[in-house]
């Protein structure tokens, strides 16, 4: 199942950016991420690296868990930006309490991948769960 990715910040009274940021510019903000060994965080450094830019590289990061940490710290405090799941944002998005922030030759996707011991099978609402997810198996 494919998976986006997209840089937020908390709301603004200008509201969201008229077009893409330039990448140089959002290095200023101060980053909020996910925890090391996440997938966000791969996703984060690998679209990154083609334009020379490590995560190592960054002046101002904050590391957090899980998503509704990084988007509490992300409405507390201005001037912070984050990369969560669209489907994580859903809500926070429509409600206006959070932006996105588009950003210039940045595009995050990934895969999502899920597994389960074979011999047990899913359980019937998990095999629903796939099923709408459009996995067959």
């Amino acid at each position: 199942m494919f998976d986006e990715l997209v840089a937020v910040r908390g709301a603004t009274r200008d509201g969201p950016p008229p077009g893409p940021l330039p990448l140089a510019e959002t290095l200023a903000y101060t980053w909020v991420l996910r925890e090391p060994g996440s997938g966000t965080l791969a996703a984060v450094a690998a679209a990154l690296q083609p334009h020379g830019v490590a995560l190592a590289d960054l002046p101002h990061v904050c590391h957090f868990e899980d998503n509704e940490a990084v988007k509490t710290r992300l409405r507390a405090e201005s001037g912070t930006l984050g990369f969560l799941s669209r489907r994580a944002l859903v809500a926070d998005l429509s409600s206006g309490q959070l932006e996105e922030v588009p950003i210039q030759g940045l595009y995050l996707a990934r895969e999502l991948m899920a597994a389960w011991p074979t011999a047990e099978g899913l359980p019937p609402v998990a095999q629903q769960f796939m099923h709408e997810c459009g996995v067959t198996f």
